[in-house]
């Protein structure tokens, strides 16, 4: 489940990232054509596509990128005819090759048992068990020290602050917010000279200004441009790309994204504040900002709309308010980016296919049309009768039975299939939900799960007898297989089933050999 979930947010951020990598690389073209207020809103767009955990494939034209997953031993099935025979596969069969519906499947020349590949594509799938722990490390330990780091800034940020009593500037800030649209009374406070004009807060956020005289024009400015910081919920809007790149911290590309739009969403406000403005008024803006700049020491506000930044960014946003053509509107612009997410989405795809004893590791497995990728046991087993062999393959739907196996049997077969998967991967949530509830014996899983993928010769029997089975009616059915190709006994799995309603649960197992 973990692993699927980080697959699926590993798609969208290959997605997301191509696009983002284009629009920053396009950010010089887009910055003189388009306004600040279309990238600030396609970057949000992006940032909400990174925390949806699904993804739409197109199975028939998607790229798949391929990743090891748990390797299971194949299973043939009872109600499917044939046996092995010496020519065929170098040793004979184990008990009753005559009896219908046995069969053993041995390792042939045609089918070489790859100890070393297996060995190693394991080992890579074991891996790939533990990355999505690290992941999740990493999501709750980036959201830890963002929230460490809030708290140690907002301690300096609010020490010795103090409510500001001057009439005429609460007027001002009163009759903004009413000229804005902003009706919800917001709280000046001033404090030290370290930090610049600013924003803070989450729920009710707060108006800072520095210990510093400013002229009527400037408190003007200044305040507009916080308090529509504030009309604009832009620190909810820096909370959700926080929150991307928490999800997506092991992206270099989205780190680059996000400090992109925190870029554009100031160039949008000022935008918001000079709009409607002579060039005389958007010069005046620019002195605003850079007299505050002069007046400060310098240090950003984590988590914060704040004036300060580096000096790049400081040009570009004095080029941005001091340019006399208009930005286009961008609806075409965040159409298209917004389209070509969704395609390249649907067009990636992260796999864990399954691989079993026997299967040559050192090509890819593709899973054939209408077979399930992450299916725990193969779905075709070659059989032979009559010196002729032929293969018996088992329905996508449950509702299309095998003519050999009763509803009951099919029923049976696949909850094994699920407890095999359990079992040999050492998964007890997977375990328990094959068991009966409760269950009066102890919860055992393979004792070497490490070396599942080396299984073969595997066979499970006792299905064919299943026919209809009564409420609490007990049935048996044994999985037989040896652990290596090199073992010279076989180890049987004996697996008791109990009716209950419609559905087939384990009451005990046990393992002999």
């Amino acid at each position: 489940m973990a692993l699927e979930i980080f697959l699926t947010f590993m798609e969208i951020s290959l997605s997301v990232g191509l696009t983002a990598g284009i629009l920053l690389a396009l950010s010089p073209i887009l910055e003189q054509r388009y306004a600040g207020k279309w990238r600030y809103w396609l970057w949000a767009a992006l940032a909400v596509r990174l925390l949806i955990p699904v993804n739409i494939n197109i199975p028939e034209y998607h790229w798949s990128l391929t990743v090891p997953g748990i390797l299971l031993p194949q299973t043939a099935a009872d109600g499917q005819q044939g046996y092995a025979t010496d020519d065929e596969t170098g040793s004979g069969t184990y008990e009753n090759e005559e009896k219908k519906g046995l069969t053993s499947v041995v390792p042939s020349d045609k089918t070489p048992v790859r100890r070393t590949s297996e060995t190693i594509a394991h080992g890579i799938s074991q891996v790939w068990q533990i990355i999505p722990i690290v992941w999740l490390t990493g999501v709750i330990g980036y959201l830890c020290l963002s929230a460490i780091l809030w708290q140690i800034n907002k301690k300096r940020i609010f020490h010795k602050t103090r409510t500001i009593q001057n009439n005429s500037i609460l007027d001002m800030a009163k009759n903004l917010s009413l000229d804005i649209g902003l009706h919800k009374k917001t709280e000046l406070l001033t404090g030290s000279k370290e930090y610049g004009p600013m924003a803070v807060g989450l729920i009710s956020p707060v108006i800072i200004l520095p210990d510093c005289k400013y002229t009527q024009d400037e408190l003007l400015f200044i305040l507009k441009h916080e308090l529509l910081h504030i009309k604009r919920r832009d620190h909810l809007y820096k909370l959700l790309l926080l929150l991307a790149n928490a999800v997506h911290w092991f992206n270099p590309v989205i780190y680059r994204m996000v400090r992109a739009a925190n870029t554009d969403l100031e160039m949008a406000c000022d935008e918001d504040v000079i709009k409607n403005t002579s060039f005389a008024g958007r010069k005046a803006y620019a002195e605003v900002i850079f007299t505050a700049l002069s007046k400060q020491k310098g240090r950003d506000g984590y988590y914060t709309t704040h004036f300060y930044r580096d000096t790049k960014f400081m040009k570009k946003r004095f080029r941005n308010i001091l340019k006399k053509k208009k930005g286009r509107r961008g609806m075409l612009l965040l159409s298209v980016m917004l389209l070509l997410t969704l395609t390249t989405g649907s067009l990636i795809a992260c796999t864990t296919p399954t691989a079993t004893a026997g299967t040559d590791m050192d090509s890819p497995i593709r899973p054939e049309e209408n077979e399930t990728p992450d299916a725990p046991i193969p779905r075709e087993i070659p059989t032979r009768e009559s010196e002729q062999t032929t293969e018996t393959t088992m329905p996508d739907e449950p509702a299309a039975l095998s003519p050999e196996l009763s509803e009951d049997a099919q029923k049976i077969k696949t909850m094994t299939e699920e407890f095999l998967t359990a079992y040999f991967n050492a998964d007890l949530t997977g375990l328990q939900g094959c068991l009966t509830d409760p269950y009066e014996w102890d919860i055992t899983v393979y004792d070497n799960p490490q070396e599942a993928g080396m299984i073969t010769d595997t066979s499970l029997k006792g299905l064919s007898d299943i026919g209809v089975l009564e409420e609490n009616t007990p049935c048996v059915i044994s999985f037989q297989y040896k652990v290596s190709p090199q073992a010279d006994y076989y180890r049987c799995l004996t697996i008791e089933f109990v009716r209950t309603g419609e559905n087939f649960y384990i009451q005990f197992y046990g393992e002999e050999g």
